[in-house]
């Protein structure tokens, strides 16, 4: 097969895997998933637009100390 852009943000390098889907190496700070596609625990926004359909990147939460950083999901807008 013909080499092809690897889809991951901020000129983070991929691998594909043997079943054919393609995974993210490094996602930067905030981001994860196998495409960077997610925001992290304790960040906050859309890079892929999946959820509002506008594209937002992933920035820290600052909840002035109320908000358990710990739990899954925190700090989700």
């Amino acid at each position: 097969d013909d080499c092809q852009k690897c889809p991951c943000p901020a000129g983070v390098s991929c691998t594909q895997l043997p079943q054919g889907n393609v995974v993210c190496l490094n996602c930067p700070a905030g981001y994860t998933g196998d495409r960077c596609e997610f925001c992290d625990d304790g960040y906050f926004g859309d890079p892929e637009g999946l959820v509002t359909g506008v594209r937002r990147p992933c920035e820290k939460c600052s909840c002035s100390g109320n908000i358990d950083i710990n739990t899954i999901g925190n700090c989700n807008t």
